[in-house]
């Protein structure tokens, strides 16, 4: 088609053409058969992109309308079933890919909702251990009555500690651990102090002077010790001292035996 004929068709769409024009034009709709479907595609986009301007729908004579309605109906309805069925398989391909691409997303989802569900429950269940068997009341009884002139400082230094002011409850106690090295009360809240500020290294080597001393309670080093290792996660660590205390029937043995069933 030449530029001159789009334009010719368009001047007709737009209802400027003159009477002979206009008869010219349909005759050649007639007997064209690739004009008449030039002509049927360009009517389509016009009314499709032009719908405000389709003002003279209206006032086209009734004989010319019905000359080139006809014709229009079926080769439209043939565009419009191509268009149509283009259109649903397009629909059908993104649909398909938005549902693998949501699948694809939901998996991952699911993955990674596992992966920390387990990870937090492994962290959740070292916590619950350390926190279920470390029995403050009990450490509280250890107090030497040969320490009566830190009484005050250690009531102070405790009150930190269980208001969960570590760092200071951690700078109390060492403080106390240096001026008395003779009572193991000190030494254990020492030790759950580094702890829960995380310095595990130092804590495991505060319970170790107490292991390693002539204290009567030295060996209770073992059990907090223990602790401390679930606590940060050393499983294996825990297990091996923990069955050391079993074997030794040290302090807390038969607790240090139901933990170990309990992470085994």
């Amino acid at each position: 088609m030449s530029l001159e004929e789009d334009i010719l068709i368009e001047r007709f769409l737009r209802d400027d053409l003159s009477d002979p024009e206009k008869t010219h034009l349909l005759k050649r709709i007639e007997s064209d058969i690739n004009f008449r479907d030039k002509f049927l595609l360009e009517k389509q986009l016009f009314e499709a992109l032009n719908e405000d301007e389709w003002s003279h729908a209206s006032t086209v004579d009734p004989i010319e309308f019905s000359a080139y309605n006809t014709l229009y109906e079926d080769h439209a309805k043939r565009i419009n079933d191509v268009i149509d069925t283009a259109n649903t398989r397009y629909q059908t391909k993104k649909k398909t890919k938005r549902l693998l691409y949501l699948s694809s997303v939901a998996a991952i989802a699911t993955l990674i909702i596992m992966i920390n569900f387990y990870t937090t429950k492994d962290q959740i269940t070292s916590t619950q251990l350390y926190t279920n068997y470390i029995d403050l009341q009990e450490i509280n009884t250890l107090v030497n009555r040969n320490t009566d002139n830190l009484a005050a400082e250690f009531t102070l230094a405790k009150s930190e500690f269980e208001n969960k002011n570590y760092q200071e409850a951690l700078i109390k106690f060492d403080k106390m651990l240096q001026q008395d090295q003779e009572n193991s009360i000190f030494y254990i809240y020492t030790a759950l102090s580094q702890a829960e500020l995380k310095k595990y290294t130092a804590a495991e080597k505060t319970l170790d002077l107490l292991i390693n001393s002539d204290l009567i309670d030295a060996e209770k080093g073992y059990w907090y010790q223990s602790l401390i290792y679930i606590k940060s996660n050393k499983i294996k660590k825990a297990k091996k001292l923990l069955n050391h205390i079993v074997a030794q029937s040290y302090y807390k043995y038969k607790k240090a035996k139901e933990l170990l069933e309990k992470i085994e």
